[in-house]
C-alpha cells in the first residue's frame, strides 16, 4: 500500500480538480511528472494555467488558527510563478479547496472563516448544488 501522504495527496489533488470543474474549469493532468499537478482552463477567459495541489494544514499563531499552504516542494526550493500559475490548498475534513495565484512564497496563509479574498485566496467548492455550478 502507497505511503500516507502519498494516499492523502492524491486525494487532496482528486478533490482540487473536482472543484475546478464544478465551477467551469477544463481539468487534466500531466503524463509525465511535471512540478505542477494539474493544468487547467479557466472558463472565463480560456486561458490555461497550471497548479500545484497541497493539503491544507492548520497552524496556531498567537492564539489564532491558520490555514497554510505549502509553498515549498520535497528539495525545499519554492515553486516560482515561472513554473506553476496557481496554488491549491484542500482541507481534508472538509474537503473545502482554495486557490491564490502563485507568488514564490514559502507558506501561504489564511485565517480559517475570514473571506477569502482578504488573502488573496479563492475558495471553490467540490460539491455541486442541485445539479448546478458551485462557487462561493
Amino acid at each position: 500500500m502507497a505511503h500516507q501522504t502519498t494516499v492523502t495527496g492524491r486525494a487532496s489533488e482528486l478533490m482540487a480538480a473536482m472543484a475546478l470543474m464544478n465551477v467551469g474549469w477544463e481539468v487534466a493532468e500531466p503524463v509525465v511528472d511535471e512540478v505542477y499537478d494539474l493544468v487547467g482552463r479557466d472558463p472565463v477567459n480560456g486561458a490555461w494555467a497550471t497548479i500545484q495541489c497541497k493539503t491544507l494544514r492548520l497552524r496556531e499563531k498567537d492564539g489564532q488558527n491558520w490555514y497554510i499552504i505549502e509553498g515549498k516542494r520535497s528539495n525545499g526550493g519554492v515553486y516560482s510563478s515561472d513554473e506553476v500559475d496557481y496554488m491549491c490548498g484542500v482541507d481534508a475534513e472538509t474537503g473545502d479547496v482554495y486557490m491564490t495565484e502563485t507568488r514564490g512564497l514559502t507558506e501561504y496563509w489564511q485565517r480559517p472563516g475570514e473571506h477569502p479574498a482578504k488573502y488573496r485566496w479563492v475558495k471553490l467548492t467540490a460539491e455541486k448544488e442541485f445539479g448546478e455550478v458551485a462557487a462561493h
